[in-house]
């Protein structure tokens, strides 16, 4: 029987109501309410038996479309994606696993609409075979119809089902003209669709999810909520002006051609589309360091590896020049996200500071901390040890490295906090995107990057114990 630990989240809530005259647009933010356009899930495996499940709920009325992305681990190279349609208080569900014949792929376990069509426990081999990925899920539009033709065809039934699927998927042929129209008018207020409701900040933010890990022959489990980005993508006028009083009408986002792709060609939109672009988000997810516990107790078996997430890595990298090349700026040679270490570019130097729980420091100390063997990948996980105890067995990580603690007596836990490099993300540059809507060069670096040093990122500790067997995730402490 396996047991599940569930993690209680104290969230301060800050969600302000949107009043007449206040303009809707707003910054990047990661949503404290946990309410939003953007999920994050920051690692999913199917490794050596683990199963890695993922929810999203729309908590609104509205019909909402959103792109489903599953990343590498390694270097984030798409291993699968499309598009999701949530009808209003829709819940949909899928699971990251090993199948029978070996492969690794996604399994939605959900009626809800996507296109092109799936189906309900059809499973998805990824086309770049890899066992260790993370997730995103960006609100591409919403609409307040329920007369659409999209609205009605992702409405479920009284036995669950959607009315057509294959409508829906139909309508995202052809460069999308027919979701285009509904979910995401060109600011026209005759528009069959795409109302944004006006009275509160909640319309705009609709998705919120979590995922589960879980190792059956364990009897592993945990759960933890996904990263969640308010503001992503927002039309940018007054309820009191140009969009009336009883709704909003406008492109949700103004920086991605995500409508006109070719059907099967899934490019867009990415994290890099929403409001303020690439900085944006980074800006959002920007950290000087991440703070969480460890533990090495081998009297129950218990064990703590970390997840380090980098989510917007391979698109800062790119936005400079070639993957995992540097690029010649006004400022000099620079690297787009760290250092080159062993012949890899664009690795996080990062530093270490680690605690037992009796205050007694066993590496690094104070700033700037002991250094950490670099994190190359866009999603890495931290193993600790000491001696022959290593959290290793927990995950058996192929995009791992080993932190050791250097302590050998009595109990094995304590804190650490690890700090980013001591530098901003980009440097003055001319993206190589700007054949993309939203990308045009700059002469600014504060337009593609945060001021703050640090660098975007997000992750969680994962402590499993055999004796007996269970599982707790937790979300990192930051700091800004």
């Amino acid at each position: 029987m396996m047991s599940l630990k569930k993690k209680a989240l104290a969230l301060a809530v800050a969600a302000a109501a949107v009043g007449v005259g206040v303009t809707l647009a707003q910054a990047q933010t990661v949503a404290q309410n946990s309410l939003g356009q953007v999920l994050i899930y920051p690692y999913m495996t199917a490794k050596d038996g683990w199963q890695s499940f993922l929810h999203v709920i729309n908590t609104s009325p509205n019909t909402v479309a959103a792109k489903v992305r599953f990343r590498a681990a390694t270097d984030s190279a798409d291993v699968l994606d499309f598009v999701l349609v949530l009808s209003p208080y829709d819940v949909w569900t899928g699971v990251v696993e090993q199948n029978t014949n070996g492969d690794y792929g996604f399994r939605p376990t959900d009626n809800s609409c996507t296109a092109p069509v799936i189906g309900k426990n059809v499973f998805q081999a990824f086309p770049v075979q890899t066992s260790e990925v993370y997730a995103e899920v960006i609100t591409m539009g919403i609409t307040t119809s329920t007369t659409g033709t999209l609205a009605k065809a992702a409405k479920h039934d009284t036995s669950g089902m959607p009315a057509n699927c294959g409508v829906v998927a139909a309508a995202f042929q052809g460069g999308g003209a027919t979701a285009l129209v509904e979910f995401n008018p060109n600011g026209s207020a005759s528009s069959a669709g795409g109302q944004y409701v006006s009275t509160g900040n909640s319309a705009l933010n609709p998705l919120t999810g979590k995922f589960d890990l879980v190792h059956v022959a364990k009897g592993w489990s945990g759960a933890e909520r996904a990263t969640v980005i308010a503001g992503f993508g927002s039309p940018t006028c007054s309820v009191t002006s140009a969009c009336g009083a009883t709704g909003i009408t406008g492109p949700m986002f103004s920086n991605t051609n995500m409508w006109q792709q070719v059907y099967g060609d899934w490019d867009h939109p990415t994290l890099a589309e929403g409001t303020g672009g690439l900085g944006g988000i980074n800006a959002a997810l920007n950290k000087s360091a991440l703070i969480n516990e460890w533990v090495l107790n081998p009297n129950l078996g218990e064990l703590s590896p970390w997840i380090v997430t980098f989510p917007t890595k391979k698109l800062t990298v790119d936005a400079f020049a070639t993957y995992n090349s540097t690029v010649v700026s006004t400022s000099g040679t620079k690297l787009a996200f760290g250092t080159t270490v062993s012949g890899t570019a664009n690795c996080i130097a990062a530093t270490a500071s680690i605690y037992n729980r009796e205050e007694l420091t066993l590496q690094g100390g104070v700033s700037p901390g002991a250094a950490m063997p670099a994190l190359c990948y866009e999603a890495n996980v931290i193993d600790f040890s000491s001696g022959s105890i290593n959290s290793s067995s927990v995950l058996d990580s192929s995009v791992a490295v080993t932190f050791p603690t250097s302590y050998s007596t009595g109990v094995l836990a304590g804190w650490m906090q690890l700090n980013m490099p001591s530098s901003t993300v980009a440097y003055v540059f001319n993206p190589v995107w700007t054949s993309l809507p939203g990308w045009t060069p700059t002469t600014t670096a504060s337009a593609y990057s945060p001021s703050a040093i640090g660098r975007p990122v997000v992750g969680f500790n994962l402590t499993a114990r055999s004796t007996p067997s269970d599982t707790v995730l937790y979300d990192h402490a930051y700091l800004p």
